[in-house]
């Protein structure tokens, strides 16, 4: 109660608009251009199990257009101390610009130190050609449904226990 009380007053004397918190898990799926999508109660599986790129967050989009890029910023926080998290946007199957070196979608991680006295967070943005992305897979996004998800992973054996809050947003934009 304390918390609300400060929010008021907050929003009161700075003439902010005061935030309403939304539910564990909301998306705006499907988006005509967009969408939107957070969780603040996740998990990512460690290297005993086989789902090693575990799907955090999905969106649809309505559909693939040309001469467009979709773009996608990730956000993943409520890492402790001594854990280490990535994430890596993939859409209908296809990862992201930009990739490393040998060709996979990059990702953007955190090491979060031992003794870190504030939890640690991860983001990135990527996009995507969809008319290149077309090209290289046809019939796959132009004029398609465009789901993208937002992949987690880790390299610690047992995974990361959470919970863990990671939101999504991705844009089509004309070139």
């Amino acid at each position: 109660m304390k918390h609300a009380v400060a929010s008021v007053i907050v929003a009161f004397v700075f003439g902010l608009p005061l935030a309403v918190h939304a539910d564990s898990s909301k998306s705006t799926s499907p988006g005509k251009h967009s969408v939107h999508a957070s969780s603040n109660n996740l998990t990512l599986p460690g290297f005993q199990t086989t789902a090693i790129l575990a799907p955090l967050l999905t969106g649809t989009s309505a559909k693939g257009l040309p001469k467009r890029v979709l773009r996608v910023d990730g956000f993943l926080s409520s890492i402790d101390e001594g854990e280490n998290a990535y994430i890596k946007p993939r859409c209908n199957g296809v990862d992201f610009e930009p990739t490393d070196d040998v060709g996979n979608g990059s990702a953007s991680g955190v090491n979060c130190p031992v003794g870190a006295t504030l939890t640690c967070s991860a983001s990135g943005s990527w996009w995507l050609d969809l008319d290149a992305a077309e090209a290289a897979h046809p019939g796959t996004f132009i004029g398609k449904p465009l789901v993208i998800e937002l992949l987690g992973f880790t390299n610690l054996y047992n995974g990361i226990p959470g919970p863990l809050v990671a939101n999504m947003s991705a844009q089509l934009e004309r070139k």
